[in-house]
C-alpha cells in the first residue's frame, strides 16, 4: 500500500495566517500613520526658521521687516511648504517685529494632524504652537 501525502497548506492554516497578519496590521497602520504625520511637521519647522532667516537678511538689506513673503525672493508664489503640507504666512507685520505662521494646508493629507495644526516664529526666535501642545 502507497501513503500519499499532500502538498501545500489547508484552507484553515491559510486562514490562520490571515487572521494573524490582520491583528499585526490592525496594531501597525495607526503608529505608522502618526509617525508619518509627525516627521511631516520638519517641513513647518524647516520652512518657518528658512523665512524667519530671510526676514533677518532683508532687515539688514532695507531697515525693515518685510510685510508681505514675496519679498523675501521665494521662488514659490503660493507660499506653501516643500510638499504643499503647510501654508505660510506673516502675522502683524511691522518694520520692527513680525511673526511667521506655518498652517496645514487643507486639501493635504497633513489635515489629519489634529495634535499639531500651527507653527509660529517671531523676530526674538520665540517658537509656538497650537493648539498649545509643544510641537516645535
Amino acid at each position: 500500500m502507497r501513503l500519499r501525502f499532500a502538498h501545500g497548506f489547508s484552507l484553515i492554516e491559510l486562514m490562520i495566517v490571515l487572521a494573524i497578519m490582520g491583528i499585526v496590521v490592525m496594531f501597525a497602520y495607526p503608529s505608522y500613520t502618526n509617525y508619518v504625520l509627525k516627521s511631516r511637521r520638519t517641513e513647518a519647522k524647516s520652512g518657518l526658521l528658512d523665512l524667519a532667516q530671510r526676514q533677518e537678511d532683508f532687515r539688514a538689506d532695507n531697515n525693515k521687516y518685510a510685510d508681505d513673503l514675496t519679498k523675501l525672493l521665494l521662488n514659490n508664489p503660493d507660499l506653501t511648504s516643500e510638499n504643499g503640507f503647510y501654508k505660510f504666512s506673516v502675522e502683524n507685520p511691522s518694520p520692527l517685529k513680525f511673526t511667521l505662521k506655518a498652517t496645514v494646508a487643507d486639501d493635504k493629507a497633513q489635515k489629519d494632524d489634529i495634535q499639531c495644526t500651527e507653527f509660529s516664529i517671531d523676530q526674538q526666535g520665540k517658537r509656538d504652537s497650537e493648539p498649545g501642545k509643544d510641537c516645535w
